[in-house]
């Protein structure tokens, strides 16, 4: 039986998890973090990732969760009118804290064996390689005391004829090397590839709100001057808001996001108008916001999905959509493989993924940049109200076509 280790356990990594597991392998899976859990994410599921996971089969489970059904998107410029242009596929909003928990629990029904809270720490593409490690102050050597735990940490080693990862158990702070056919890196950042990855100087910040004045049908984008964000409904009658924010807007403000959100909010009117009486249910999240494109530099049988293979602006909502997407093509690439002994559908991934990526993050990166730019976004707003095509033409180009 073939076997395979997924790093991650959000949507693209329980999803190949979940493939995989179906198709025989012996799948275990690797997760820091504790689910229920919010993360930093615009939860808006695009139709190219509802596809995923009504050929998954999952499909159900999430709609049973009661997400949002979003129909148009609603673009507000600083001042001056707001464009609405209807969204070729529906779209769907729901919350990580509810999408992950369903998609990991389908993995598990599948057979996936579960390590969580468990933190890779090293990877092993082959017997010829040395590890790449971490570069984190928590990354420990075996042997050393761990710094988070207090513990000695204890190593379990396996032979290293094939891809492994050393992975640390957060609870008993044991360390264990796991081999496999496949190693699949869905850590959302690509932290165990061999691609260096400059920092933006920007940062994603979110929270949920109840009590808006926005349509729960909608996904709004507002425009700001050097920033600009999103608000669409999730289940339970919220709001997610998302916005990109320099980071030294956050600095300016010593860290306090509520302090940044209101400096946005002055300075949209339509935005100041939806949240007036809003009630912020949840905690300020940031963190930092990647974009970089597909690299063909990866390790023998180690291959990238979701945000560790690529990350697009978040301004067009395609990015968990285009992880569920790179999660099954990757599944289905090593299926193929395993079953025919052709590794070429695994070799042609990067250029698959490439396609799958490249316009859109062209395509979402110029409306950000628009957006981000008061003058730009007042100005060409007019033109676009009076020719809907161009918005949608936009739309389009960024994926929500499917």
């Amino acid at each position: 039986m073939a076997s395979a280790i997924i790093i991650g356990g959000g949507p693209a990594g329980s999803v190949a998890a979940l493939l995989l597991a179906r198709a025989g392998f012996g799948v275990e899976l690797i997760e820091q973090h504790i689910f229920p859990r919010d993360k930093v994410c615009g939860e808006c599921l695009s139709g190219v990732g509802v596809d995923v996971l009504d050929r998954a089969g999952i499909l159900g489970a999430i709609e049973a969760e009661g997400p949002a059904q979003l129909t148009r998107s609603l673009l507000h410029p600083t001042a001056g009118p707001t464009i609405e242009v209807p969204l070729p596929r529906v779209s769907i909003g729901i919350s990580r804290s509810k999408m992950d928990v369903v998609l990991l629990d389908a993995a598990m029904d599948a057979g996936v064996r579960l390590h969580q809270p468990a933190r890779c720490e090293a990877l092993l593409s082959d017997s010829r390689s040395s590890f790449v490690k971490r570069k984190s102050a928590n990354s420990m050597l075996p042997g050393f005391p761990c710094s988070q735990h207090g513990l000695e940490a204890r190593v379990t080693n396996a032979p290293l004829d094939k891809p492994s990862v050393r992975w640390r158990d957060l609870q008993t702070n044991q360390i264990t090397t796991t081999s496999a056919d496949w190693i699949i890196v869905a850590d959302g950042k690509g932290a165990w590839l061999n691609t260096t990855r400059k920092a933006t100087g920007d940062l994603g910040i979110k929270t949920h709100f109840t009590n808006l004045t926005s349509p729960r049908d909608a996904i709004e984008l507002f425009a700001g001057h050097g920033h600009y964000g999103g608000i669409a409904a999730v289940e339970g009658e919220r709001w997610n808001a998302a916005f990109s924010v320099p980071a030294d807007l956050v600095r300016k403000h010593s860290g306090d996001l509520q302090r940044v959100f209101d400096q946005i909010a002055s300075g949209n009117a339509m935005l100041r108008e939806r949240v007036a009486s809003a009630k912020r249910v949840g905690a300020w999240l940031a963190s930092p916001l990647p974009r970089f494109a597909v690299s063909g530099d990866w390790a023998d049988r180690v291959i990238p999905i979701g945000n560790a293979a690529a990350a697009l602006e978040p301004v067009g909502g395609e990015g968990m959509g285009l992880a569920l997407r790179s999660a099954e093509m990757a599944a289905a690439a090593i299926i193929n493989a395993e079953r025919t002994g052709n590794e070429r559908p695994v070799q042609n991934l990067p250029a698959e993924f490439n396609r799958l990526w490249r316009l859109r993050r062209t395509i979402c990166r110029g409306i950000a940049m628009m957006f981000s730019s008061e003058y730009v976004a007042d100005a060409v707003a007019p033109l676009m109200a009076a020719n809907i095509g161009i918005p949608a033409a936009f739309m389009r180009l960024a994926g929500k076509a499917g």
